[in-house]
């Protein structure tokens, strides 16, 4: 009887808990349930959130994970957060100040104006060389040290790496070339026409757009995470085969049955930060409006882990009265707690007007729910999703149209009743279909 070892894969992940960012779940579920099926080996390696800067970090996650899987943890750097504290630190001595001036340097006083030579100056240091291909640049010596033991201790099969950042297609790129082992790049957000990545130089970008050609072409395989994105890669880098899509998706067994809270109070959930594009104002002025015009309506909107720069806006835009009133804000929850939240909400608030290429992960979440959702946002990937499956409605980032729809459904939420057959969405199916991608390379690579 022969004897088939297991293939072992080594996964290159800078986010994996106990840190909690949205980056991180992707990969944790995705990997255990290829774990439990035990015929793939995984090895992890990722950055120990103790060097990170500003860690968000959820213990309890660890215990998801799959004592299968073996974890590597690396340090890191983050070579502009250094900088920036040097200069800090200089200007402060320089200046003589007594220590209770806790500005940043950036905004300090006009001899920092962004028109100046040596704020253009600044910023092509901090944010272009420092930050290319971005700020985790700094994990990239670490981990490729670690990784070429883990590779000749653990005979490695493939490489995977999940971005961004994009340090870590970097990284894969690197073993790539060293070791000849077939390579798959995860795209959970577009390196290549990133909207939130404007703020770079002409110079960054071509060159960023150029590396980036270089890893694709390495590649054996690209998976995006949504259709459009997709599409736009295989447009830009060719090789349309070497492309697929895996969304994500939700955990059944984090997801009880559905309740039913609705009775005095129609609880609004948003989980999660809102940065960049997603921009919550309209929503705010639409919900006072149906609150102001209701009054036999008591409306309850739950931001979170929103945190207090949201608080202060919403009473400085609208007072306190309003803020205790109808908004209700937390900090950064584990990921438990927030899941706990969303289970009693009517409905389910989701904000996406910066793309139209991506969507939101806490969308999949959602989907496991099987509540009403609203998603404020452009026409595009996120819409299509909503809409092609009937998970709720969408509407564009308008204040009287959002205040109409949200209307709608207080009055009639049967109308937007969600359909089931979202099994497609479970991470154990999509963790198969990864693993066949996996199973896939590596035969071609045998024979």
């Amino acid at each position: 009887m022969t004897c088939t070892l297991q293939p072992t894969a080594l996964v290159l992940a800078y986010y994996y808990p106990p840190d909690n960012t949205s980056g991180v779940f992707r990969t944790l579920y995705f990997f255990n349930h290829i774990a439990r099926r035990d015929r793939w080996r995984i090895n992890i390696l990722t950055a120990d959130p103790e060097y990170r800067a500003e860690p968000n970090l959820d213990k309890q996650l660890n215990q998801q994970i799959d004592q299968r899987i073996q974890v590597f943890r690396t340090r890191t750097i983050n070579p502009r957060h250094t900088l920036i504290q040097c200069r800090n630190k200089l200007q402060k001595h320089t200046s003589g100040s007594s220590g209770t001036d806790n500005r940043v340097w950036v905004n300090n006083n006009t001899d920092f104006d962004s028109n100046t030579l040596w704020s253009r100056w600044k910023d092509f240091i901090t944010e272009d060389i420092l930050s290319f291909p971005d700020d985790k640049i700094g994990w990239l010596p670490f981990a490729l040290r670690k990784a070429d033991r883990v590779i000749k201790n653990n005979k490695i099969d493939l490489i995977y790496s999940t971005g961004s950042p994009w340090t870590s297609h970097l990284l894969a790129y690197l073993l790539n070339l060293r070791t000849g082992l077939p390579l798959v790049l995860d795209y959970r957000d577009p390196w290549f026409g990133n909207p939130y990545e404007a703020r770079h130089s002409s110079l960054y970008h071509r060159a960023s757009l150029a590396l980036e050609k270089k890893i694709i072409k390495k590649a054996d395989r690209v998976i995006c995470n949504t259709g459009r994105l997709r599409a736009l890669y295989a447009e830009t880098f060719g090789t349309a085969g070497k492309f697929m899509v895996i969304p994500n998706g939700f955990e059944p067994e984090e997801v009880s049955p559905p309740t039913c809270p609705r009775g005095d109070v129609f609880r609004i959930v948003h989980a999660g930060a809102l940065y960049g594009g997603r921009n919550p104002h309209r929503f705010f002025e639409a919900v006072l409006h149906v609150v102001r015009k209701n009054p036999c309506h008591t409306i309850k909107v739950y931001l979170i882990g929103a945190g207090e720069a949201v608080q202060q806006d919403i009473r400085d835009r609208f007072g306190a009265e309003w803020l205790e009133r109808v908004f209700v804000i937390t900090p950064r929850l584990p990921h438990s707690a927030c899941m706990e939240y969303l289970q009693k909400a009517d409905l389910l608030l989701l904000f996406q007007q910066g793309t139209t290429l991506q969507v939101p992960r806490k969308l999949y979440e959602y989907i496991g729910l099987k509540k009403t959702i609203l998603g404020i946002c452009n026409q595009g990937e996120t819409a299509d999703l909503i809409q092609n499956n009937r998970l709720g409605a969408v509407v564009p980032d308008d204040t009287l149209a959002i205040e109409d729809t949200l209307t709608t459904i207080i009055n009639t939420p049967a109308r937007f009743k969600c359909d089931n057959g979202l099994e497609q969405f479970s991470n154990k199916k999509l963790a198969r279909k990864l693993e066949a991608v996996f199973d896939d390379i590596t035969e071609k690579y045998r024979s």
